[in-house]
C-alpha cells in the first residue's frame, strides 16, 4: 500500500503508539522495581545464609542453631517488616496507578484494532477491488459487456466505477455492507460477501469497511472535488454549443468559467446532476441516465458492429433509479422542499417519501446533503461516529454531505424541469 490511504493508516498507528506508550512505560518501570526488589531480596538473604556444614542430621531444621532471641526481634524483625512495607508501597501506588491508565488502553485497543484490520481491508482492496475503482478508491473504470434485452453481445464499453472515498458520506455502513456482499445489479459489480455467494467472510468484508473509513475525504476536499466536477460537466456543455475554439484552452477556461458564474438555477442543477468526477459519485445521472455510466453515447458512435444497436441517454430517463421525466418528480414530491429532504437523506429501508414512495434497503438511493455513515451503525466501534468531527475550537459537528443545501436546490429545480 502507499499514497494517501497508507499514510492515514500509519499516522494512527503512531497516535495509537503515541497514546499507549505512557501507559506501557509506567507498567513497565512498576514491574521492573518488583522484580529488582524481589532479586535483592533473595540475594541478600542468600548472601547472609549460615554455611551449610556437617551431616545432614546436624544440619536438620530442628538441630541447627538458629538467630537468638535478641536478633530475631530486633534485626531481623526490622528487616523483615522493611521489605514488606516496601513492597506494600509499591502495590499501594502501582495498583491505582495502573486502574487510572485502563481508559486508556481501551482506547488504545480500539484504535489499535482499527488500525491491524483497516491495514488488512487495504491489502485486501489493492487485489480485489482497485482493478475498479483505484487504488486508493479514487474512482476508475471496469470492462463492461453491452448485452441487448435477450443477453446477446452488442459491444465492449468501460463502466466508470465510483470513488468510494466519499462512500460514508452518502451511505450508512449497513448500506455499503450490502453492496459489498450482494453486488449491484446490471454492473461490473460483483457480491463479494458471503451472504451473496462471494469469496469473502464477514470479517474480511467488515476490514474492507475499516480500510474505507480510513481514506474518506475531509469536508474541505469533497466540497473541492464537487467544483472541480461542475466545471467538468460545464466544459462539456461549452464545448458541445461551440465548435469555433480550435484547441484554444484559455479561451475554453474562459467560457467554462463564464458558464458556471452565470449558469441559471436549472442549468448548475443540470452541472451537477452529471458531475462526472471521482467515477460520477457525486452525480445523479449515474444511476438515473440509462448508459450514462459506460458512455452509450460515445459507444452507440463507434465503430463497434452492433453499436448503432444502442439507444442514446435520455436525461433523468431512468436506469438503475427510476424515470424522473414527464413531471414524475412533481407528482410525487408536491413541495419543493420534500423532494430536496429525499435527496439530501436518501432512501431509508421502510419509511415513506412523497406521495407513494416507500424506502428500501442496500443503498438504493444515496443521501446527498447530509452525512448518513452512522444511520443505521452499530456494529463497527470505529465508522460509528464518523460522521461527528471536531471544530477548531474542538466542539463537535456534524461532518456534512456532499451537497449544499444550495446544491440540493439546484438539482431539485433541474429534475422538476425534466
Amino acid at each position: 500500500m502507499c499514497g494517501r490511504g497508507s499514510q492515514l493508516i500509519m499516522n494512527d498507528f503512531s497516535a495509537v503508539l503515541a497514546a499507549s506508550n505512557s501507559y506501557r512505560t509506567t507498567g513497565a518501570v512498576l514491574s521492573l522495581l518488583v522484580v529488582v526488589g524481589f532479586v535483592c531480596y533473595v540475594g541478600y538473604n542468600y548472601i547472609n545464609g549460615r554455611g551449610d556444614i556437617g551431616a545432614e542430621t546436624e544440619l536438620a531444621a530442628n538441630k541447627k542453631p538458629y538467630l537468638s532471641d535478641d536478633e530475631l526481634e530486633t534485626t531481623k524483625l526490622d528487616q523483615s517488616l522493611t521489605m514488606a512495607l516496601v513492597f506494600l508501597a509499591i502495590i499501594a501506588v502501582g495498583l491505582p496507578l495502573y486502574w487510572l491508565g485502563e481508559p486508556g488502553r481501551h482506547d488504545g485497543y480500539v484504535e489499535d484494532t482499527f488500525t491491524q484490520q483497516a491495514s488488512r481491508g487495504g491489502q485486501a482492496f489493492e487485489e480485489l477491488c482497485a482493478a475498479c475503482h483505484a487504488p486508493e478508491a479514487v474512482g476508475g473504470v471496469a470492462s463492461y459487456t453491452v448485452l441487448d434485452s435477450d443477453g446477446r453481445y452488442i459491444a465492449d464499453a468501460s463502466w466508470n466505477a465510483p470513488a468510494l472515498d466519499n462512500v460514508f458520506y452518502r451511505f450508512s455502513e449497513d448500506e455499503v455492507r450490502y453492496v459489498l456482499n450482494f453486488g449491484r445489479p446490471n454492473s461490473p459489480m460483483p457480491a463479494w460477501g458471503a451472504p451473496g455467494g462471494g469469496p469473502l467472510t464477514t470479517q474480511q468484508i467488515d476490514e474492507l469497511l475499516y480500510y474505507l473509513e480510513s481514506i474518506q475525504l475531509t469536508p474541505d476536499e469533497i466540497a473541492e472535488q464537487v467544483d472541480a466536477g461542475v466545471e467538468l460537466a460545464a466544459r462539456t456543455v461549452v464545448l458541445a454549443g461551440d465548435t469555433d475554439f480550435a484547441g484554444d484552452q484559455e479561451a475554453i477556461e474562459v467560457a467554462v468559467a463564464d458558464y458556471v458564474a452565470n449558469a441559471s438555477l436549472e442549468q448548475y442543477g443540470e452541472l451537477l446532476f452529471n458531475n462526472p468526477i471521482a467515477g460520477g459519485s457525486y452525480s445523479c445521472a449515474r444511476c438515473h441516465t440509462a448508459g450514462w455510466s459506460w458512455g452509450s453515447n460515445a459507444v452507440g458512435g463507434s465503430d463497434q458492429p452492433f453499436a448503432s444497436l444502442i439507444p442514446l441517454e435520455i436525461p433523468g430517463g431512468g436506469g438503475y433509479g427510476p424515470n424522473l421525466t414527464g413531471g414524475s418528480t412533481v407528482r410525487q414530491f408536491g413541495v419543493a422542499q420534500e423532494h430536496a429532504d429525499f435527496i439530501a437523506i436518501g432512501s431509508q429501508d421502510g419509511v415513506p417519501y412523497g406521495a407513494t414512495g416507500t424506502g428500501d434497503g442496500g443503498g438504493q438511493m444515496p443521501g446527498f446533503g447530509t452525512c448518513i455513515g452512522d444511520r443505521d451503525t452499530s456494529d463497527l466501534s470505529k465508522v460509528f461516529g464518523f460522521c461527528d468531527i471536531e471544530d477548531a475550537d474542538g466542539a463537535t459537528v456534524d461532518r456534512g454531505g456532499l451537497l449544499s443545501p444550495e446544491q440540493v436546490d439546484a438539482i431539485v429545480a433541474y429534475e422538476r424541469s425534466l
